[in-house]
């Protein structure tokens, strides 16, 4: 929660100048982090990193919108 306040701050001050920010949030992700963990979470079902850098790359270079924030989470299984 303090990175996300700290981000939209940065945007409120960088309003009237040439520098976006844009707040990336993903949800879990298949990486090395997990690997150790004890968690308890279904890691089969978190994102490859390769699409979370797709969906992020694709948004950024779009030419079609404006993107001010991206939360990517994974689909729950039931």
């Amino acid at each position: 929660m303090a990175a996300r306040g700290f981000l939209e701050f940065l945007k409120d001050e960088l309003t009237h100048t040439n520098i976006d920010i844009i707040n990336i949030y993903p949800g879990g992700m298949k990486t090395s982090f997990w690997n150790d963990s004890r968690s308890g979470y279904n890691i089969e079902a978190f994102m490859k990193p390769q699409d979370v850098a797709q969906t992020i790359a694709e948004a950024a270079l779009s030419d079609n919108l404006w993107v001010s924030e991206i939360n990517i989470n994974r689909l729950r299984q039931i």
